[in-house]
């Protein structure tokens, strides 16, 4: 896996490198111009996310938009995501 690392829609930096060989790792690449509140894979993994924490799997949505675009997104959605929605 690359190490990558890009800021979440709370301007926060997600570095990659920190979950591997220590979880599961579940990473989404989504249109973020249509928004990850339309996105049905972000979408049933945020309803789906106590069962995967559980389980010890991280997750995390990769766009190209800005992080505020994401944020936009997730008022819109009622609120957070409880994974990082992130910005490359």
């Amino acid at each position: 896996a690359p190490d990558f690392e890009a800021l979440d829609a709370e301007n926060h930096l997600v570095r990659l490198r920190a979950w591997l060989g220590r979880h599961r790792v579940i990473v989404v690449f989504f249109d973020g111009e249509q928004g990850a509140d339309t996105d049905g894979d972000l979408i049933k993994l945020r309803d789906r996310y106590s069962e995967l924490k559980s389980q010890d799997v991280k997750v995390v949505g990769v766009t190209s938009v800005v992080p505020q675009v994401n944020r936009e997104a997730m008022e819109r959605a009622g609120g957070k995501f409880p994974f990082p929605l992130v910005s490359d």
